[in-house]
């Protein structure tokens, strides 16, 4: 009765973990009386303690009366179910495919073929029918022979060879049920036997930074009289880890832009720019597969060169240049290696000038108290 008792609350535990696939998948009529169509298929290594085909399909039906087999050329959901054996463990997958050709996946770990192959089981009915039956019927819930069991000839008299008991008289398990797979022991077959994947599982480990680079175009407004533009090289390490951290980049960004000659009078100016731009980006936020965005802050020192033309006594000048500046990047994943970043960005100078041609004095422009960047890149990560 304990050992019924155990398996029981394994089963209900471990099927938590999987009543997405029942409140996703699920019958839209379950109400309705008729049955629904749906093929099973089933793989798994043989004589590794492992139900047969017909023996999980038996689970399924035997816990929903909503569900029978299709016919060979019925239209009907199918459900592939797939065993794996990698050491001690047991590694078990349910992919659903809709009759339009969506699919759903789910993949549980175990230490025991025959317990992954039930929760299956049970996502399976629960997919087909939310009401369906933790538990199966009697016959389904008989325990199965150890893989040795098969290997060992009955005596004469076609009866099993005796195993040793306790002083109590009590059989202990057999060999399969009792044997620790690995450091961790699961003597008790509890629910936490079986470890659920979810799609949004994060994994536990130390985070990883490595290196990557973006080469692209860069563009500032308001910071000369016309907008500058030019080109900038990105050199960053990126953050890939197990959760959310406040720092996610670092890196730092060369860069030149020029503005176009603005007419004062009859004559020409022109302003060049050289900075380089430390970067600290913060953890993105995750807008898709593929996409997210990244909070991020920069210093962008340098200098700023303006050169005065077709007046009397041409000259050409250089200053410090310095701003602070807070934007934004939207990053798209092209493969495992390649992104896009396209930046949008509000910057504050520091060094706000006020440029001017001398005899007489004429003012060309005035550098003011907020300025915006933008620039598009193509990267790669190492």
């Amino acid at each position: 009765m304990t050992s019924r008792l155990r398996r029981l609350a394994f089963l209900i535990g471990s099927s938590f973990g999987l009543v997405a696939i029942a409140t996703t998948h699920a019958s839209l009529a379950w109400g309705q009386a008729t049955t629904e169509p749906i093929r099973v298929e089933y793989r798994a290594p043989a004589a590794a303690g492992c139900p047969s085909a017909t023996q999980f399909s038996a689970q399924v039906f035997a816990r929903t009366r909503s569900a029978r087999a299709a016919a060979p050329e019925e239209a009907a959901r199918t459900f592939i179910v797939e065993l794996q054996r990698h050491g001690t463990r047991v590694t078990g997958s349910l992919v659903i495919q809709e009759k339009d050709g969506a699919t759903m996946a789910r993949r549980v770990n175990g230490s025991r073929c025959r317990d992954v192959a039930t929760v299956l089981a049970l996502a399976t009915a629960l997919a087909i029918d939310p009401r369906a039956e933790l538990a199966p019927a009697e016959t389904l819930d008989e325990p199965e022979p150890p893989p040795e069991a098969a290997e060992t000839p009955p005596d004469a008299s076609g009866d099993e060879p005796a195993r040793s008991s306790d002083d109590a008289g009590n059989q202990p398990p057999p060999p399969v049920d009792d044997r620790a797979p690995g450091p961790a022991s699961v003597s008790e077959h509890t629910a936490a036997e079986v470890e659920v994947e979810e799609p949004a599982e994060v994994a536990s480990g130390p985070s990883v930074w490595s290196p990557r680079w973006a080469f692209g175009a860069t563009a500032s407004f308001g910071t000369a009289p016309r907008p500058a533009f030019g080109i900038s090289g990105l050199i960053e390490l990126h953050r890939e880890g197990p959760g959310p951290a406040p720092i996610g980049d670092v890196g730092l960004e060369l860069a030149y832009r020029r503005a176009a000659q603005s007419s004062v009078r009859d004559a020409e100016a022109s302003f060049h720019f050289y900075v380089a731009r430390p970067t600290l980006c913060a953890s993105a936020v995750v807008l898709g597969a593929s996409l997210r965005i990244i909070p991020c802050v920069a210093t962008e020192l340098g200098g700023v060169t303006g050169v005065g033309s077709d007046i009397p006594d041409s000259s050409e000048q250089s200053r410090f240049w310095a701003a602070i500046e807070v934007q934004l990047r939207l990053e798209l994943a092209l493969d495992a290696a390649w992104f896009i970043t396209l930046e949008g960005g509000a910057a504050a100078p520091l060094t706000r000038y006020k440029f001017v041609f001398e005899n007489p004095d004429t003012s060309i422009h005035e550098v003011p108290a907020l300025t915006a960047t933008a620039a598009l890149r193509v990267g790669r990560s190492f």
